[in-house]
């Protein structure tokens, strides 16, 4: 408890979303199985409500679903746009080792999952070519999951439960604008639970900005040293969850 404590303190949020869902006890849960970790593939703008060039929605920039099948076929350098599944990767991985040492609750590992029988036999939707979203490698990209699939998989597997894990990430104007300023990442992520009969018990949502800034001068900033900022600006969203997971049983 004095490490969860120590956690809370040192969280570099600046952001923090209520739950969606009434309290859950996770007490029964030991043993939990992801199901899909997915977000959006480009970094779009997200400016704080208030400021001289939005009113706090996220901004459409154009990366829909033909745009983004047209940056996959070219191969597009920008590190911005060809990190996502990087991203997602490294968010796995965090969920697991965060979920364990925080939660004491046992995330199996991704192969135990994918190569599961049920799991392969369910379908990813639409073309991968032709999504907007991303998902980590070797998962499908699933918004939700039917209750026989989520049962079936689960059996299968052997877990008490299962996870989606839904990030939003995009790039926030911190001070001055998007030509002279600072900006920093900005991310949400909800969370989708099911039980061992696929039903629905939680959904958890939650937002923070990245403790680090980078200075934008005439419109130009270093887009790899953004990047690079994402990785811990996960790791704060999933260990709001699972603090939230402790606090809750």
């Amino acid at each position: 408890m004095k490490k969860i404590l120590l956690f809370l303190i040192a969280l570099p949020v600046l952001v923090m979303a209520g739950c969606s869902s009434s309290k859950v006890d996770f007490t029964p849960y030991k043993t939990g199985a992801i199901l899909s970790v997915r977000s959006n593939s480009a970094l779009p703008w997200y400016v704080p409500k208030g400021s001289a060039e939005s009113d706090g929605k996220k901004e459409n920039t154009g990366e829909g679903i033909l745009t983004q099948a047209l940056h996959n076929m070219t191969g597009n350098t920008d590190p911005e746009l060809n990190s996502a599944q990087e991203r997602l990767d490294d968010a796995e991985s965090s969920f697991r080792d965060i979920m364990a040492e925080i939660a004491g609750v046992q995330i199996l590992d991704k192969e135990t999952v994918v190569n599961s029988k049920k799991y392969k036999m369910i379908g990813g939707g639409v073309l991968k070519i032709l999504q907007s979203s991303t998902a980590a490698t070797d998962y499908h990209n699933l918004t939700q999951i039917s209750k026989f699939n989520c049962r079936e998989i689960l059996k299968e597997v052997n877990a008490d439960c299962g996870f989606i894990l839904s990030f939003q990430f995009n790039k926030k104007v911190m001070e001055g604008n998007r030509s002279y300023g600072e900006i920093a990442p900005y991310g949400e992520l909800r969370v989708t639970m099911m039980d061992q009969q696929g039903n629905k018990v939680a959904e958890k949502k939650y937002a923070a900005d990245g403790a680090e800034r980078i200075k934008v001068r005439g419109r130009s900033y270093d887009h790899a040293e953004l990047v690079d900022l994402y990785g811990e600006l996960s790791k704060t969203l999933i260990s709001m969850f699972a603090v939230d997971w402790v606090s809750s049983n």
